[in-house]
């Protein structure tokens, strides 16, 4: 049984090894560093869904988010 991405990146974190490693297609002679889990990891799955549809956007239509965004914080 293959992990979910989410749980093969937390092995690859607390093994210090690459996922190549741990799936099988590298060897694990020449160690590789693992960069930490992004910090929308720990978010809601609401605002990972915000985040990503965010990413998406044109520039101005992120700068138009950003003034509704402000302006409902207020």
């Amino acid at each position: 049984m293959l992990p979910s991405v989410k749980t093969l990146r937390r092995l690859c974190l607390v093994l210090n090894c690459s996922s190549d490693v741990l799936l099988g297609v590298a060897s694990a002679e020449k160690p590789m560093a693992v960069a930490e889990d992004p910090p929308e990891y720990g978010e809601r799955p609401e605002v990972r869904r915000v985040l990503r549809a965010l990413r998406r956007l044109e520039p101005a239509q992120l700068r138009l988010i950003s003034q509704v965004a402000g302006a409902i914080h207020r």
